[in-house]
């Protein structure tokens, strides 16, 4: 590649080659921490290594990845299976005494990512059962709490003695609590048959919170 005549303080430094062009559009960096004892081959976890190489992979925590250059710190931290590391983190100024660096992951290497998130047992034990089953086998406190944490997309369940307005206010939903509580009634009544209505819910009604709402369901 012709370098540019005339420039003052260009410099090699300055330039990519062919190869490292093509890396950085297809490749990440990322900065994480290791989870202990975590470490399985990877024909035992169902996927294949990012290089091709028969090598154990290990549960990894990443914080931040570096994608052609810039640095981007993650949102919430993530549990994926890595490789293994290059070494300590090398920059993006994540500390090399706490953080590892894995470099020119292939952005499109399928692996595993763990998610954890809270949610009651039978919910967890019966997401597979059919409809009918599971509404029977779940008590009607557990169906109302998952359907508010639906509706206010919440990460886990609300708490009895939460204010339905509140929890619609915190989702950020973009309408006012009227549209949320035509939706809840909506909801409610695909989920238990019942016939709620938005004045259930819009003030001045009777259920404001959600032991309320649970002792409200016939």
């Amino acid at each position: 590649m012709a370098k540019t005549k005339g420039k003052a303080g260009i410099t090699d430094k300055h330039y990519l080659d062919l190869a490292q062009a093509w890396s950085a559009q297809t490749t990440l960096t990322a900065y994480g921490k290791l989870i202990k004892n975590s470490e399985t081959l990877p024909s035992a976890a169902g996927i294949s290594h990012p290089h091709g190489l028969n090598e154990p992979l290990q549960g990894s925590v990443v914080y931040g990845v570096a994608i052609g250059g810039r640095c981007i710190p993650l949102p919430s931290p993530e549990q994926v299976m890595l490789p293994a590391p290059d070494g300590p983190a090398d920059g993006c100024g994540w500390d090399p005494a706490e953080y590892v660096v894995w470099k020119n992951l292939p952005r499109n290497w399928i692996t595993t990512h763990f998610q954890v998130r809270t949610r009651t047992l039978s919910g967890v034990l019966l997401a597979g059962e059919p409809a009918r089953f599971a509404s029977a086998v779940i008590g009607v406190r557990d169906r109302v709490l998952s359907v508010v944490r639906t509706w206010a997309k919440m990460a886990s369940d609300p708490n009895d003695n939460d204010e339905l307005q509140t929890l619609w206010a915190f989702s950020k939903p973009g309408g006012s609590f009227h549209d949320g509580a035509q939706l809840l009634a909506g909801k409610l009544n695909d989920e238990f048959g019942t016939h709620f209505q938005t004045s259930d819910f819009d003030p001045p009604s009777t259920i404001k919170t959600v032991d309320q709402l649970v002792n409200a369901i016939p």
